[in-house]
């Protein structure tokens, strides 16, 4: 089931991305390489959702280790200007996910 984010704007989410190499070309650890590699995205950020257009929804760790906030990265904008704010924990980010009207 897709979902979006309620809020001031909609955001379509794509795919969860996977922990596993082999059972997608959509995961964490190729996603995480491409980011740093080809977009220079800082290491504080690890993605977790890839959308159809490439962006992604992220962690962001620069504040903690621990409670790390969620972020959007948008792949059209340069590295700082690319990451939006979207919530202030994960179950934060649960609480504003709605099922997608299609």
């Amino acid at each position: 089931m897709a979902s979006t984010l309620r809020g001031e704007a909609s955001i379509g989410l794509g795919a969860l991305l996977t922990l596993d190499p082999l059972e997608s070309k959509e995961n964490v650890i190729e996603s995480l390489s491409v980011l740093r590699r080809v977009h220079g995205v800082s290491k504080h950020y690890l993605p977790i959702v890839v959308g159809g257009g490439g962006d992604y929804l992220c962690f962001d760790y620069s504040e903690s280790e621990n409670n790390p906030k969620v972020v959007f990265w948008f792949h059209e904008l340069e590295t700082d200007a690319a990451i939006f704010p979207v919530a202030n924990s994960f179950t934060e980010l649960l609480f504003m996910l709605k099922p997608h009207d299609d």
